[in-house]
């Protein structure tokens, strides 16, 4: 199932788990894995990329809750 790529969302979710993660064949870079709820209780697996990481990593937390604004969705092909 394809689903049709939407640039503007605005969600409110909820971080059920983060874990930072280091790619050691790509210099040691850091990016950051989410699992998310929103507000139907639809889990999300989410991904801030490394370049985004040092912006976003002492912001969030576990159990916090927001509105994500203007985040780009892609199909996940895993």
């Amino acid at each position: 199932m394809s689903m049709t790529l939407k640039e503007t969302w605005k969600l409110a979710i909820r971080i059920l788990d983060i874990l930072s993660v280091v790619v050691v064949y790509s210099k040691g870079n850091e990016h950051l894995e989410m699992v998310m709820m929103d507000s139907k209780c639809d889990t999300i697996q989410t991904l801030i990329r490394g370049d985004h990481t040092p912006e976003w990593k002492g912001k969030i937390k576990e159990d916090m809750t927001f509105i994500i604004n203007n985040g780009a969705v892609y199909d996940n092909d895993f």
